[in-house]
């Protein structure tokens, strides 16, 4: 028996589909998505359909120039490759914010009331307001200049100020 005639075999895994972070963006966001947990030595490569042969990109994160799906592949130093992944981009509305606001006058100064309307975004929100006021609507609100930033459910926020005046009267 000759050892010479032996057959070395090389088992490769094959790469596991890669996971995607950023796929959902505000609008005006950083559009770019990007593989995480990559495998330095493995190369992504990026697609627009599943079955071009176009490539977008190479690298572990692509920065596409508009919403849609795209398609990632990971290749490993072996030259195995896993089914491309698709990746959704999808850019959502953020919500509009404004403010108004009523000074009545009043003995203690304190009267103001500051009011948000929301259009757009993604219901349920959240608003958080400087010095400590709460929900949409503020009330007795001394003179200042309040900020309320409102975030959506997606995330996305939108924030605008108002000035409530000095109104004391006797």
């Amino acid at each position: 028996f000759d050892l010479s005639d032996c057959l070395n075999v090389t088992v490769n895994p094959k790469p596991g589909p890669p996971q995607v972070q950023g796929a959902d963006i505000c609008e005006g966001g950083d559009m770019t998505i990007m593989v995480i947990n990559a495998d330095p030595t493995y190369v992504y490569t990026w697609f627009a359909s599943l079955i071009s042969d176009e490539v977008l990109a190479t690298g572990v994160s692509f920065t596409p120039a508009e919403a849609g799906t795209y398609y990632v592949m990971a290749t490993s130093p072996a030259d195995c490759s896993c089914v491309r992944t698709p990746v959704t981009l999808t850019i959502n509305e953020n919500p509009n914010l404004s403010l108004s606001t009523s000074n009545p006058c009043d003995e203690t100064g304190c009267a103001g009331t500051i009011a948000a309307t929301i259009d757009g975004g993604q219901e349920p929100f959240t608003y958080s307001w400087t010095d400590g006021l709460i929900g949409s609507t503020a009330e007795g609100v001394c003179p200042g200049t309040y900020t309320l930033t409102v975030t959506d459910a997606n995330g996305c926020a939108a924030s605008q100020s108002a000035t409530i005046e000095d109104n004391y009267c006797e």
